[in-house]
């Protein structure tokens, strides 16, 4: 009977869904949570009681991760050879051949087409600092990611415009405090990963593939990093002295002289798992699966937000 008759199933669904997935994988969503960085500065310039604030902020947030989403793509595209021979990023859609070059190319561009088109919506300066952070994006995936140090410098400097867009976005005074405490403190995990990275790779004079440092470089790394963490909590330290106590922002200033102990103890927890061996990827994405390290953020939101509670 014609009813009993089964057609076969179609092959191109499992292919169709395997592509999907790629494409959803190739955007690294789980990366948005780092441009969570954009509310920084509306909650710390005591703006976190303006509806309309928050809703420029959550467009901006979109914005910055549609943006970020489609520069990761080129940096993927142009990382694709060194991916291949890696032993984590050989699974990437694009180094993988999961994804193909015509559609990854699209996705990036539809990305940052529409981020920037949510962008034009905000405030000028925020819409401007989207454009840098494209341009700063795009020369370290074609040249500065091989460039010693000034890979590092540039990552920090990314992560420092996520809050200068929110800053930006919430209209409250520019801090030269929590721009100079972001440059050290992402400058510090930055060389954590490069330090993870060359400790992984074999020894020797050669030059770590697709990057511009090598084994023999690792005490420097190591000094550099620990360095820049160091500023960091002096930063804060200052910043406390200086400023907190002056300000009209925080109702119970005296709570944020536990920040610098918990920034101690976070930085120390990231570079002692760098020396074990045990930080095989990116420190932000490690921190934020961390027990200690979460325990860590917890306690540093717990402490502002009784510095701030009236």
């Amino acid at each position: 009977m014609a009813s009993e008759i089964k057609r076969p199933e179609s092959k191109d669904r499992p292919a169709a869904s395997a592509s999907l997935t790629a494409a959803i994988n190739v955007l690294r969503l789980h990366q948005w949570i780092k441009n969570v960085l954009v509310f920084a500065p509306l909650v710390l310039g005591g703006k976190a009681s303006h509806l309309d604030i928050w809703r420029d902020a959550l467009i901006g947030f979109t914005a910055f991760g549609l943006t970020a989403s489609g520069t990761y793509i080129i940096n993927d595209i142009c990382d694709r050879e060194h991916d291949r021979h890696h032993a984590l990023k050989s699974s990437r859609p694009i180094a993988s051949g999961a994804l193909s070059m015509s559609v990854a190319v699209m996705l990036s561009t539809i990305c940052i087409l529409a981020g920037l088109a949510l962008g034009y919506r905000l405030e000028l300066a925020a819409f401007y600092l989207l454009l840098l952070y494209v341009a700063l994006t795009l020369a370290y995936s074609l040249r500065l990611r091989s460039l010693p140090i000034v890979d590092v410098v540039t990552i920090a400097g990314l992560f420092t415009l996520r809050l200068a867009f929110g800053t930006a976005l919430a209209g409250v005074r520019w801090s030269p405090w929590l721009l100079v405490l972001s440059m050290a403190t992402f400058l510090s995990l930055a060389l954590a990963k490069r330090f993870a990275e060359v400790s992984a790779s074999s020894e020797g004079d050669e030059t770590i593939a697709g990057r511009g440092y090598m084994s023999r470089d690792l005490p420097f790394i190591r000094s550099f990093g620990v360095a820049s963490a160091t500023a960091g909590v002096l930063t804060m330290v200052i910043y406390l002295i200086n400023e907190a106590f002056s300000r009209q922002v925080y109702a119970h200033p005296q709570a944020l002289w536990a920040v610098p102990i918990i920034l101690l103890l976070f930085f120390s927890r990231i570079w002692l798992t760098a020396e074990r061996g045990d930080l095989t990827g990116d420190p932000v994405t490690f921190a934020l699966t961390d027990k200690d390290c979460i325990f860590y953020g917890v306690m540093l939101l717990v402490f502002f937000f009784v510095a701030l509670a009236a």
